[in-house]
């Protein structure tokens, strides 16, 4: 089904004004007292949280909107917590729980959920590699299943930001090195820059080439971070498959700087190394002490500790309010990976709170998480809000902020609405690594070797006065034979079969359908046209990529009538059209249809009918308008 559906443009919009109606039922008393604390430190903080956001409504004249219903709640927190939607079931069986705590349980057992560890993974990947660049070996992937693994095997957060700093060694070994092997750039002051932003919230960039222009930030105190990294090495046999990058610490001899005479002697990029290992000698902790160490493998490890150190604030004051960004799809503090003297949190005893009990914790993400998803703040409606005086911001938290899904989301819920099992594995097939290819090939090298040897014994040997005799090659002539040996080796393809297999078991540790959503919008990332090929982070950067989700193969086989799609389930599922309409609005929008939209979609179907069109082919045109509607791609 590759059609456009252009005439189903007022249905789909009708879905957006729903995405504000969907609140029209909610709870009653939004100002009600918060809940008392009961001894609890979650719950202490939990109401901490909502009295520091309160103080600004007062200070600020803001009334908040009224709390979420329970399926506006569900979906969102479903996508916050396991980066996809609930199910029909799951929705159904919500709304019948009569526990008055049934939110604050739910909350628990999805922070307790594995899928809980890869969404924070798909959500710390885009900013740690990207999405759209072709990562060596699948270090994207490598990394996700490692930080998933950590993060639901209760590891604190530090831990990992820790672990991934001094990463070392083969991929194969510890994909945490795929951080350091994916990187493009290669040099002390690439890695300095890129790790202080990502793990500080702190960027030093501007000062490499100059003083900071608003900061102060000189071109020393860079230099001071940068000799961290001094020693960083990435190496990797590119005749080798599969590719496994190696990354070590090379230990470097510091010393005076030659004379010009002596540095002209060298070539441009011995020269130029020699420079930058002059430049980064000094190690220095941003705006801290110096390090003084013989041992300069040890430098990182110095580095990493720093950041993750009890007395470094910053660090879990970013970390805190990335977490929220998470969550709220913006910071306390903004940008949030630039903490700098003029940009100030809305909130900043929230966020100094939050941050020390990061701390206290551990980093314990699911305390994290479980503390502000049962906040009252979290579970307001996404419509609603007001104030006496101005325009209530979105920095208020008057309301939850409606937010553009991720493509890791949106994909997640394309993949979320199928039955067919066997068409994720066969697309996993065809997108992942070929194992099997690579077993092949290796195989089929070492037998045509094994006949090369078979086929040398056999051969005649030469008798003494026959051919060459000896003397006769030159030590030129044996010197370029031995010469034209390595090269040939160095062309004979090679195969790290030990590596393969151990490749293999971290990739079987990702299910189909978390492989596929990461690999979907890596090539939806791609599909950029502006002139820094910039990674994608909304939908609709390019037409390629708004054709991509409108007309692409995953949207067209979903709204096929087949089984194992949604539209041939309903149908076979539901005699009653209304029915219909109803399971359909709990498979896509996680909802069921208002009487407006039950009337509106039955007419559809009977004026498409009566046009000639199969039922089955009416029913597939509501599905893909419901697709294509703001309140899918949203969470709300």
């Amino acid at each position: 089904m590759t059609r456009l559906r252009w005439p189903l443009l007022l249905l789909a919009a009708a879905s957006v004004c729903a995405l504000l109606a969907v609140s029209s039922g909610a709870e009653d008393d939004p100002m009600g007292p918060a809940k008392p604390v009961t001894g609890d430190s979650e719950a202490a903080l939990t109401a901490r949280l909502d009295g520091e956001i309160a103080k600004v409504w007062e200070r600020d004249g803001v009334t908040p909107a009224q709390r979420s219903t329970d399926e506006e709640f569900l979906r969102r927190v479903y996508f916050d917590i396991t980066g996809g939607p609930p199910t029909p079931a799951e929705i159904l069986a919500f709304a019948e729980n009569t526990d008055e705590r049934k939110r604050e349980k739910l909350i628990d057992a999805l922070v307790a959920d594995p899928r809980f560890g890869r969404h924070i993974a798909d959500q710390w990947l885009p900013i740690l590699l990207g999405r759209a660049q072709k990562q060596r070996a699948g270090a994207d992937h490598l990394l996700g299943v490692w930080m998933a693994r950590q993060i639901n095997a209760g590891k604190g957060f530090d831990t990992l930001v820790y672990d991934i700093l001094t990463a070392s060694g083969k991929m194969s070994d510890n994909p945490a090195v795929g951080y350091w092997a994916a990187k493009n750039e290669q040099r002390a002051p690439d890695f300095a820059g890129l790790a202080s932003k990502h793990f500080t919230g702190v960027q030093i960039q501007c000062a490499q080439c100059h003083k900071h222009p608003y900061e102060e930030l000189t071109t020393a105190d860079f230099a001071g971070v940068a000799s961290f990294f001094i020693g960083v090495r990435i190496r990797q046999d590119g005749n080798t498959e599969p590719a496994n990058a190696i990354i070590v610490d090379d230990r470097v001899r510091l010393g005076k700087k030659p004379s010009e005479a002596d540095l002209k002697k060298l070539d441009e990029k011995r020269r130029k190394e020699l420079e930058e290992r002059l430049l980064y000698q000094s190690p220095k902790h941003l705006f801290g002490e110096a390090v003084k160490l013989e041992d300069t493998t040890l430098l990182r490890a110095a580095y990493a500790k720093w950041v993750i150190a009890p007395e470094n604030k910053q660090t879990r004051r970013y970390l805190a309010n990335r977490f929220w960004s998470f969550i709220f799809g913006q910071g306390l503090q903004n940008p949030i990976d630039d903490f700098n003297s003029y940009n100030h949190p809305s909130h900043p005893e929230l966020l100094e709170a939050l941050g020390d009990d990061l701390l206290a914790s551990k980093f314990d993400l699911r305390r994290f998480y479980r503390v502000i998803l049962k906040s009252r703040t979290y579970q307001l409606s996404s419509g609603g809000g007001a104030r006496k005086e101005g325009n209530v911001e979105t920095w208020h938290y008057a309301s939850y902020p409606v937010k553009q899904l991720s493509p890791e989301q949106f994909f997640g819920a394309l993949l979320a609405l199928t039955t067919d099992v066997s068409s994720l594995r066969e697309a996993r097939k065809r997108s992942g690594m070929n194992f099997d290819r690579v077993r092949k090939e290796a195989q089929r090298q070492a037998d045509e070797q094994a006949k090369e040897k078979e086929k040398a014994k056999e051969e005649k040997p030469m008798v003494e006065g026959e051919g060459m005799k000896d003397g006769e090659m030159t030590k030129e002539e044996k010197k370029e034979a031995k010469k034209a040996a390595k090269e040939e080796v160095k062309k004979t393809k090679k195969f790290d079969l030990e590596a393969l297999d151990k490749f293999e078991a971290l990739y079987k540790e990702m299910p189909d359908e978390w492989f596929l959503r990461r690999t979907l919008s890596a090539t939806y990332a791609s599909r950029s046209s502006d002139d820094e090929m910039m990674d994608a982070e909304s939908f609709t950067l390019t037409i390629d990529q708004a054709l991509q989700v409108m007309n692409g193969g995953l949207t067209s086989k979903i709204s096929e009538y087949k089984r194992g799609q949604p539209i041939y389930e309903i149908i076979k599922g539901n005699k009653e059209p209304k029915d219909r309409v109803q399971a359909l609005y709990l498979r896509v929008l996680a909802r069921k249809a208002t009487e407006a939209e039950t009337k509106r979609t039955l007419e559809y179907i009977s004026e498409t009918v009566r046009a000639g069109s199969k039922v089955e082919q009416a029913w597939e045109d509501v599905l893909f308008a419901l697709l294509m509607t703001t309140e899918f791609a949203t969470n709300h």
